[in-house]
């Protein structure tokens, strides 16, 4: 095979998501033929993945950065509003309020609580939009896959990080403290029931 180096946004786990990342659309993508050659253009490469190396550190400092904002009413409403806007069709009304649910209840699962740290901050809403757009949002013309990687769900993923990104530099980095039981879940009222709550 060819050696391939490229950035970008799939975590892989298994062959599934080694599958999704080759398939991934990237302009930051270097392919090394296994010829005779290879040795000294994987030596050439290296500057390439140099530079490749400082998008990553790139995107790390943004994803740093929205862990440390913690979400807020308001900033949640602004990002809704700019994600998913208002129509006049009573339709496409529910279905926003549909949407803006699912997304919701993503987020105070937090991934499962694996990394308890991240429950209601910026990060945790750009996870829970990802997780919606790759595992739940429905496409009429493609594939959910096909249109996560490629096409409307790609580009709803690409603006909930710039959109959130934006919001957080508005937003307190003071850590909430979460107070945790010993069976590792949170106590007192949820971060969906707090939003909820607010918007009544």
């Amino acid at each position: 095979m060819a050696h391939s180096y490229r950035l970008c946004m799939t975590r892989v786990v298994c062959q599934n998501t080694l599958g999704a990342a080759l398939s991934e659309k990237t302009k930051a993508a270097l392919t090394i033929r296994h010829t005779k050659n290879a040795q000294s253009r994987l030596v050439d490469a290296r500057a390439a993945l140099d530079a490749m190396g400082n998008d990553v550190v790139r995107i790390e400092d943004r994803l740093n950065f929205l862990a440390g904002r913690r979400m807020n009413r308001e900033a949640l409403a602004t990002i809704f509003e700019r994600l998913f806007p208002k129509r006049e069709e009573a339709k496409t009304q529910t279905r926003r309020e549909n949407i803006m649910s699912d997304v919701l209840k993503l987020y105070e699962l937090n991934d499962g609580n694996a990394f308890p740290e991240q429950r209601g901050t910026a990060y945790a809403l750009l996870n829970a939009v990802t997780n919606y757009t790759d595992h739940e949002r429905s496409s009429k013309d493609d594939g959910r896959a096909e249109s996560a990687m490629f096409g409307s769900g790609d580009a709803l993923k690409s603006k909930a990080m710039e959109v959130i990104y934006e919001a957080a530099k508005t937003l307190d980095g003071m850590p909430v403290k979460l107070t945790v039981r010993t069976d590792g879940m949170t106590t007192g009222s949820s971060v969906l029931d707090s939003v909820l709550e607010a918007t009544r």
